[in-house]
């Protein structure tokens, strides 16, 4: 007989590790999606909103996860003046978002360039329409009838990607003007360390080479993915080989910059050709960085232009032989054990399961909600000179309403119009403190009738089940979008330009949350 749960009483312990359920929960889903920190200066006020004579906002598209890795849904939409514009959701992983994304926040995309943009979309949809329909027609085929049936799709969609390809280059172009470049009031460049400067930190560095990669122009497609590669590599380096091996353990492949995991009992002619590839890799990833380094601090913008399609047309072949050498690797791929993770099942009954999910959504949407309340009244706080801080905690909320002068030496006015936000604030407050707790006692009840299903009855193992359930929602979710990650860097047949298409497809499918914004960098701090 499975033991019977004792009751859980509302004490103290207890709500310390129901409130520790919740964060490992909302955890789980941030494991999962973590973005490694560029060192962006997102804090900064910008006291003249979004016009052109002060830095503006960047957003940065999300990096995209290794395959396979739970890609959680259930997490809070960043919200105040850094929040993404939710229209960047449309072009995640396109050469053109950072400047697309200060267009958008500045309101200011004339409505020529908004209908090539949406000319753009569409074209681009068509084309993936056209591929899935014809790979789900030959999911079934042999491999080999289905490689020729796809290297004839290819062929009929050559021209027309390369055109697409043209006309995000294109687009990128356009939007990038000299105030919206990332670099438009930078006052520090790499490599300045002999002027007196300290030196370079990674995350300077690692910021630099994901710039180039979407400003600089004279650059392949390719070029770029290796280039946002690069920056995620020098972001998340470790101080010692051993470290930097555990925080980025995947072989990336391509399209760049997707990360997977191969079989570990390779032949050893593929794992040559492995080796091979990542070698070559290597070699193309060094030259770029060199030169983006050492440009990074050049005077003259033409020819640093000049000198990066050179570099263009010298890696040109070699990036067209890498591709090959990625065909080989995969058809040796083909020959190994399918190792396609089986779809996912939940600890929890069906019926628990979907009450855990709702839970930590109905706990994120009041987060949301307030979190859009108290922005909208600092934003108010603004106009009268005062600024508001807060940090949720628990079940209540952490306010503090700073005016920018003393108090007493404020109009009558505007003290009546400060102590009228400040009662908002209170009642913004007491508000989520009331809905919070009704959460914690309905995750309470939750936790209760968890323990009874399982037959349980430590907390510990019963939060580590709920976790899992949500763990299960999430691989649920992101099957669609990695299917097609999958498809994009494993199946035979597809050009390099379908690969990218498929890619960026899978990407849109998985959600990824956008990143909050950044100010464009103007000084550097002192120190690392």
């Amino acid at each position: 007989m499975s033991p019977v749960p004792q009751p859980l009483t509302p004490t103290a312990d207890s709500m310390l590790r129901l409130r520790r359920f919740l964060a490992a929960a909302l955890g789980a889903s941030s494991m999962a999606i973590a973005q490694p920190d560029y060192g962006g200066d997102t804090r900064r006020e910008n006291p003249r909103g979004y016009d052109t004579g002060q830095p503006a906002l960047v957003f940065f598209p999300p990096i995209p996860p290794p395959l396979g890795r739970p890609v959680s849904k259930l997490t809070t939409p960043p919200g105040g003046r850094q929040a993404p514009p939710s229209e960047l959701g449309l072009f995640i992983n396109e050469i053109f978002y950072p400047p697309l994304s200060t267009r958008l926040a500045r309101g200011k995309l004339p409505p020529p360039l908004r209908q090539k943009l949406d000319d753009y979309r569409a074209a681009k949809t068509r084309l993936q329409a056209e591929f899935h329909a014809e790979f789900s027609r030959l999911r079934d085929a042999e491999p080999d009838a289905r490689r020729v049936a796809l290297e004839a799709l290819a062929r009929r969609q050559a021209a027309p990607l390369a055109q697409l390809e043209l006309t995000a280059e294109a687009l990128r172009a356009e939007l990038n003007t000299s105030d919206t470049d990332w670099s438009a009031f930078r006052q520090w460049r790499l490599g300045n360390a002999g002027r007196g400067d300290r030196g370079d930190s990674p995350n300077e560095v690692a910021q630099v080479l994901r710039a180039t990669a979407y400003y600089q122009t004279g650059l392949l497609p390719a070029q770029r993915r290796l280039l946002r590669e690069i920056s995620l590599e020098v972001a998340m380096s470790a101080e010692d080989a051993e470290k930097a091996a555990a925080a980025q353990p995947f072989l990336f492949f391509v399209p760049e910059p997707a990360r997977v995991t191969l079989p570990d009992d390779l032949t050893s002619d593929l794992a040559l050709l492995v080796a091979e590839f990542t070698s070559k890799k290597s070699t193309l990833k060094k030259e770029l960085f060199d030169l983006a380094y050492a440009e990074d601090n050049a005077t003259f913008a033409f020819s640093r232009n000049s000198k990066f399609k050179e570099l263009a047309s010298r890696q040109a072949p070699r990036l067209a032989e890498l591709e090959r050498l990625a065909d080989r690797i995969r058809a040796g791929l083909r020959l190994l054990p399918d190792t396609t993770p089986a779809p996912p099942r939940s600890p929890l009954p069906p019926a628990l399961t979907e009450r855990t999910v709702a839970l930590v959504q109905k706990r994120l949407l009041l987060q949301g909600e307030t979190r859009d309340r108290l922005d909208e009244v600092g934003a108010q706080l603004r106009s009268v000179g005062a600024r508001l801080g807060y940090q949720f905690d628990g079940e209540t909320i952490k306010t503090q309403v700073v005016p920018g002068r003393r108090t007493d030496a404020l109009p009558e006015e505007v003290r009546t119009r400060l102590a009228d936000l400040r009662a908002r604030v209170s009642t913004i407050e007491n508000d989520y403190r009331t809905r919070a707790e009704a959460v914690l006692a309905e995750l309470n009840l939750l936790r209760r009738e968890t323990g009874e299903a399982i037959g349980r009855t430590a907390p510990e193992q019963i939060d580590a089940r709920l976790n899992d359930a949500i763990r299960y929602v999430a691989e649920r979710d992101n099957q669609e979008g990695y299917r097609d990650y999958r498809l994009a860097v494993f199946e035979p047949g597809l050009s390099p330009e379908q690969r990218r298409l498929v890619f960026d497809g899978a990407m849109e499918k998985l959600s990824l949350p956008l990143p909050r914004g950044e100010y464009q960098p103007t000084r550097r701090a002192a120190t690392w």
